[in-house]
């Protein structure tokens, strides 16, 4: 199996270049971060305006049952794919080997998504009052776009920040225009959801061809590698924490108010926490697009490492305290 060669520079980067590399990183995460705020609010407007009483609600329902599936991969799955590719060279032995144990877990979690949704639907789809052809579509899309965060995390942890960018434009793009069309022509909200996700999975199509091109997926050949498997399962842990403490409380919780109030009222309940959801969605695409790949690439150079470390938070803190001042002063147009 192909080692590749982690010999560390004798001459780590200045501060100042990593500063630079960092504030570069961030404005192209800046458009991306734009244009996922600007796709949100368009579609929460959609479907608060048109989609009746309850259409917000339902929306966040159905983003929330996407993330009840999506989680395992995206915070488990595909943070170890980016750690441990980034320092990688493309179609090394172990490069292979990583991305095709991240595939196979990706697979056996989407096997997961289908045995839960196929022998308990009630409690998961009941809310949208669609059948068998629904679920079988969002199946579909909930592969396609675990796909594309998987194909995404392979661009991040190669560092093609603009491929993600134009990437996360055009999904913004698509699922609002989807759900304007299908709305527009007489379509329930359900349906509209539906449609929702799978304009957002075939983006992979596109991922697909730029990663390609860019020589990141090479051809997977051989037996699994069981190392891989058990070092991207450490990250499921942390993924599950996340489903079972966060996902599945929301999901939860929002059952319980549909059921005690109606889909309507809980809409006052849903817009307060897409407004929350809102603030946080800066920081958190900042540190997932720029700065861990990143971090993972230099997890073979310390000294470069800690420098970055120091660098980012001496950004980030007075940048934070800014931000948050500012949504104090302005609290009463928030």
């Amino acid at each position: 199996m192909e080692i590749p060669s982690s010999v560390p520079d004798s001459r780590p980067e200045p501060r100042a270049a990593v500063l630079g590399r960092f504030l570069r990183g961030s404005l192209g995460s800046g458009v991306a971060v734009g244009a996922r705020t600007a796709g949100a609010l368009v579609l929460n407007k959609l479907l608060a305006v048109y989609g009746g009483p309850g259409g917000l609600t339902l929306l966040a329902h159905f983003q929330n049952l996407m993330a009840l599936f999506t989680t395992v991969p995206n915070d488990g799955v595909h943070v170890g794919v980016v750690k441990y590719l980034a320092p990688l060279r493309a179609g090394s032995g172990r490069y292979r080997a990583w991305l095709g144990a991240g595939l196979v877990l990706n697979v056996a979690a989407l096997a997961v998504a289908a045995l839960a949704l196929l022998l308990a639907p009630g409690p998961l789809v009941a809310v949208f009052g669609r059948g068998l052809g629904w679920v079988a579509g969002l199946l579909a899309g909930l592969a396609l776009l675990t796909g594309h965060a998987l194909v995404v995390s392979v661009l991040l942890a190669a560092g093609r920040l603009r491929a993600y960018v134009g990437l996360t434009v055009l999904l913004s793009l698509l699922g609002p225009a989807v759900v304007a069309l299908v709305l527009a022509g007489g379509g329930s909200i359900p349906a509209a959801l539906l449609a929702y996700l799978l304009a957002q999975g075939a983006t992979l199509g596109p991922a697909l061809l730029v990663a390609r091109r860019a020589g990141l997926l090479p051809s997977l050949r051989g037996r699994v590698s069981r190392a891989g498997l058990r070092a991207l399962g450490r990250f499921l842990l942390m993924a599950l924490s996340v489903l079972l403490f966060s996902k599945a409380v929301d999901f939860s919780l929002r059952q319980v108010l549909i059921r005690q109030f109606g889909l309507g009222p809980t809409d006052l309940w849903q817009a307060v926490a897409k407004l929350s959801d809102n603030y946080t969605m800066v920081f958190s695409a900042l540190m997932s697009s720029v700065y861990y790949p990143r971090l993972a690439a230099l997890s073979g150079r310390p000294t470069e490492r800690r420098r970055l470390v120091r660098t980012v938070l001496a950004l980030l803190a007075p940048g934070l305290a800014l931000g948050l001042g500012a949504l104090w002063l302005l609290r009463g147009g928030c």
